[in-house]
């Protein structure tokens, strides 16, 4: 289980029921990308009059034209699958049980949890029998099996749990901090960007997060055996010279605090992270003596990306990216103010990309035309992706194709003057909003034409989990 914290704490999960319903179907990419992932939400909230079913009235803010509490949050959930759905490849749907409520969070009055997510699953190939790209004996998250396996492997059932504190703000639950729904990134002071931590959550849920006792650096256990996941196994202690599933328990129990020594040591995580922080020391350092070796922190002497690994051992050791790495990482284990995962998801991708997902680096397509934007760039840049999350969004809540028209070529103006697009991707992005084809993808989205409910609503039981120190956030 993988919590977001304004501090790093700890709780079990409780068994209980929700209404199930489904929402934000259909949010694939179009125009025949059949690779691309689509993620389809489950609303637990349905009919409860809370979380994402919470009718108290909001004012449209930062982009998110929701009109209750409740529509912002589902927003903020469709637009970051819609975002990630862009990123990521899969011909397996992703299946997302979704809920914002109330209860089963833990709050005190400065202090508590934002969020959490896990996967419903973890599968474990046989030797044999694993597909190209997949490690035999080895635990995956059951969404990125399905994604190696080109089928679902569990079928009937949600692939990742996400919970998120829909009372932060109240009496006795971070009561100076409140939701920021906004999809532009702008968070105001004392505000947390709820955007922010969807995405981050949805990473656990997909992959960055892994399942052993830390405490006693044992792995997880099937049929009496230990088997390793496909997280640990790229982790790496760099005084040790070993790889997590080359340790005795002992060795583990010291690498999970080895404080500026543990790394993932995976080949396109250290080459992204190359390119990333020499763009930041570009941009950032220039003519700030002393700087261009703080530009670097974050990395080991050979380049591995440091892991969260405090001396004394906290819920979110092993499974986020160190404090110090800079920039700001979404992956690192307090929320910030200051990150714009609508925009970069920084070297997030990258890690995934070596647990074993396909990552989409092509043009993004905005039905069947093609902007010539990389949906994800090397480094983390997603603008691609957010030009069709954006324009998916603007063409369902615009009332007619003009006033859609208008918001898309606003938009990508905004981009192009914040410098997300450079003048050759402006170029090949203004055909892509002509009126002929901004009138097919109006047509297209305003009706969300391509939902297709994953489950109805009925009864749904959310699973025991237990806790476990080196899976929380």
């Amino acid at each position: 289980m993988n919590k977001r914290h304004s501090k790093p704490e700890r709780q079990a999960m409780p068994r209980r029921k929700r209404r199930l319903a489904a929402f934000a179907i259909g949010l694939a990419l179009g125009g025949g990308t059949a690779m691309a992932a689509e993620i389809r939400l489950n609303n637990l909230d349905v009919e409860s009059g809370g979380g994402l079913d919470d009718p108290a009235p909001a004012s449209p803010i930062g982009g998110n034209p929701g009109r209750t509490r409740g529509e912002q949050a589902r927003i903020v959930f469709e637009y970051a699958a819609s975002l990630w759905g862009a990123v990521l490849k899969s011909e397996v749907p992703i299946a997302i049980d979704a809920s914002f409520s109330t209860d089963a969070h833990e709050c005190q009055p400065e202090g508590g949890s934002l969020g959490h997510a896990m996967p419903m699953k973890m599968w474990r190939f046989q030797p044999g029998a694993q597909p190209a790209g997949a490690r035999a004996d080895t635990l995956y998250h059951v969404a990125l099996a399905n994604a190696l396996a080109g089928k679902d492997v569990d079928p009937g059932g949600a692939d990742v749990l996400m919970r998120f504190n829909g009372a932060i703000g109240s009496s006795g639950c971070m009561e100076a901090l409140q939701w920021y729904f906004g999809l532009d990134g702008n968070t105001p002071a004392n505000q947390a960007n709820f955007l922010n931590v969807v995405m981050h959550e949805l990473a656990h849920g997909l992959g960055f997060s892994a399942f052993n006792d830390l405490a006693k650096g044992e792995a997880s256990m099937e049929d009496g055996v230990a088997v390793h996941d496909i997280y640990s196994i790229h982790v790496y202690d760099n005084v040790l010279r070993k790889y997590w599933h080359q340790m005795s328990s002992g060795e583990r129990v010291s690498a999970a605090v080895n404080d500026g020594h543990l790394v993932f040591a995976g080949p396109h995580l250290k080459a992204h992270a190359r390119l990333r922080l020499a763009e930041y020391k570009r941009t950032h350092t220039a003519g700030a003596p002393g700087m261009a070796g703080q530009a670097h922190a974050g990395l080991d002497p050979t380049g591995n990306v440091l892991l969260y690994a405090p001396r004394t051992l906290a819920s979110s050791s092993f499974t986020h990216f160190d404090p110090r790495v800079s920039p700001d990482p979404l992956m690192q284990p307090f929320e910030l103010a200051g990150l714009k995962a609508h925009l970069d998801l920084d070297l997030t991708p990258s890690l995934l990309q070596d647990l074993g997902w396909q990552l989409h680096a092509a043009g993004q397509k905005l039905g069947s035309c093609d902007t010539g934007v990389p949906s994800w760039t090397p480094g983390g840049a997603i603008t691609g992706a957010n030009i069709v999350a954006t324009a998916k969004l603007l063409a369902r809540t615009s009332a007619s194709v003009d006033d859609y028209a208008a918001a898309i070529r606003a938009h990508a103006a905004s981009l192009e003057k914040e410098g997300r697009l450079t003048a050759q991707q402006a170029s090949s992005l203004r055909p892509c909003l002509s009126p002929t084809e901004t009138a097919r993808q109006y047509a297209r989205w305003h009706r969300n034409v391509d939902a297709k409910p994953l489950v109805q609503a009925g009864e749904h039981d959310l699973p025991d989990h237990p806790d476990a120190a080196d899976s929380e956030d």
